[in-house]
């Protein structure tokens, strides 16, 4: 969590404040949007075959309810077959048993409205609680009926589209999954690592499982053995001859790429820095992440096959340090970059997601497998 000084604080508010006013009034500022949707698909075969670059970004933090609940068309707060909890009430209806009565806890507490017209300071919000602990004990099992003791009462503060606009126009101009769910019911680096691997190791059997955020840096070279063991999509790639590249400025990634935690990247980065994997996957670029991607869009090379995109703090739309307002602009750039080149823009896929869902409130329960024991051990 992201403790802003005062100073700063005003100068985010600013920020925000003419962003704010940029998307509300001028008529262009969804142009790279427009722009996207104007240009026709590639279709020569109508299959995946028609694909020939794949984009991701990965956000922050931020749960569907919280951005879409409110979106017309979606299983949001407008969702006709919620989930009912053991006392009957819907999983809308939370409750906390036992409130600090010295805070504004409630006892009982629907989803509420994050209004930044009366309130700019909903804008930096502080995160809540999204540890692995917590979020198990907030699920329940899949009754779901403890986000409020676990998760603090700014678990169930949404946005609607006066807030997010571009976020709910890039969804009505393209397609949003609504049965979205982060891998792993924790926080931010193991879904990463699961996002980038395809597992956290569960069963422990290469230094796993990951449910923590562990080994996001990289650490003295005596603590290469400790790192995961297990081989991540990008080194699939490379072994299959596919281009990749994960592009990020390495002085500020707000800690949000998991390849600095396995034990090939820890070796390489200590012993052999200048593979061509590690150039790949971590990199040397201390610029703008957005700068080296247009940097790569532009080069001799071009754009790889697959490219992951990481972005800084102040981009990642991470409550605290960033905000929705932010987190559009960087990917409108990011939009602006593809579509500069509308074949090329007419065989990518571009994925905006987000590694998990801070503490914040989501209504429909993940897909899941029984604890083994009551205690959420794995």
């Amino acid at each position: 969590m992201v403790n802003d000084s005062r100073r700063s604080f005003i100068k985010k508010s600013a920020v925000v404040g003419a962003g704010a006013a940029a998307i509300s009034t001028t008529p262009n500022v969804f142009a790279s949007i427009e722009k996207a949707l104007s240009i026709p698909a590639n279709r020569k075969h109508g299959s995946i075959k028609d694909v020939e670059h794949v984009v991701i970004l990965m956000q922050e933090n931020r749960s569907f309810d919280h951005y879409f609940g409110t979106m017309p068309g979606v299983r949001g707060f407008a969702d006709r077959f919620p989930l009912r909890q053991p006392n009957g009430d819907f999983v809308w209806n939370q409750h906390n048993p036992n409130p600090d009565e010295l805070s504004t806890f409630k006892k009982t507490l629907l989803p509420w409205y994050f209004n930044t017209s009366k309130n700019i300071g909903y804008e930096f919000f502080a995160g809540t609680p999204h540890f692995f602990n917590n979020a198990q004990y907030a699920n329940a099992h899949g009754k779901m009926d403890q986000w409020l003791p676990n998760k603090t009462d700014r678990t169930m503060g949404y946005f609607t589209e006066k807030e997010v606009p571009f976020q709910f126009a890039l969804a009505n101009a393209f397609t949003l999954c609504d049965a979205y769910y982060c891998s792993t019911q924790t926080g931010t680096n193991p879904n990463r690592v699961v996002h980038w691997s395809g597992t956290n190791d569960p069963h422990a059997k290469k230094n796993g499982p990951v449910i923590n955020n562990n080994h996001e840096n990289f650490d003295s070279p005596d603590e290469i053995e400790n790192g995961y063991k297990w081989i991540t999509y990008p080194e699939r790639l490379q072994q299959a001859g596919i281009s990749w590249r994960l592009v990020q400025n390495i002085n500020n990634n707000y800690t949000d790429n998991p390849l600095a935690g396995f034990k090939t990247f820890r070796d390489a980065h200590h012993n052999n820095p200048s593979a061509p994997f590690y150039l790949n996957g971590i990199g040397t670029e201390t610029q703008a992440s957005i700068e080296t991607f247009r940097e790569l869009y532009n080069s001799d090379e071009g754009l790889p096959k697959v490219t992951w995109i990481v972005t800084e703090d102040d981009f990642s739309e991470h409550p605290g340090c960033s905000t929705p307002t932010l987190g559009a602009a960087y990917t409108s750039e990011v939009l602006d970059i593809l579509t500069s080149d509308p074949i090329i823009w007419s065989k990518t896929v571009f994925i905006v997601n987000f590694d998990e869902n801070d503490g914040l409130f989501d209504h429909m329960p993940p897909p899941s497998v029984p604890h083994k024991t009551p205690d959420n051990k794995v």
